[in-house]
């Protein structure tokens, strides 16, 4: 990845059982497309600190060559491990980029909402995400 400045969007989930995915999606600018890949995508032993996950992305920059101040923004759910501001993965990420925006997942809110639809629709939906979920097997 060559780009000036990137985004990233951090998912940990428990919705797979016996499993703690961490997904680290990445957005940036290539020429005149917008790209979005798959940064990170590790299972972890069990639900970790916002210290924990942080050492996770940071340990991964660090190998990489990524540099903190290049993320303007970080989007996640409202999970308490990801944004609280004092342990959550905010406060560490804020020790590296003091600009960086933390930004609440509008995907969260979209699966939030899909609770209140039809019981057979959003069974049918829970099942298939989990099916492509252990598809990947979380690298």
């Amino acid at each position: 990845m060559v780009a000036k400045v990137f985004a990233l969007q951090l998912d940990e989930s428990m919705n797979v059982p016996g499993k703690v995915p961490i997904i680290v999606f990445v957005r940036y600018q290539d020429h005149s497309d917008i790209r979005e890949n798959i940064l990170i995508c590790q299972n972890l032993e069990s639900r970790k600190t916002g210290e924990e996950l942080f050492k996770v992305i940071n340990q991964f920059f660090s190998e990489k060559g990524i540099l903190w101040d290049r993320c303007p923004s970080v989007c996640c759910d409202g999970a308490a491990t990801l944004t609280g501001k004092n342990k959550g993965i905010e406060a560490w990420i804020r020790k590296k980029n003091m600009n960086v925006k933390l930004l609440h997942c509008i995907i969260h809110r979209q699966a939030l909402a899909s609770k209140r639809m039809n019981a057979y629709l959003h069974e049918t939906l829970n099942v298939t995400i989990v099916k492509v979920i252990d598809t990947f097997d979380f690298c």
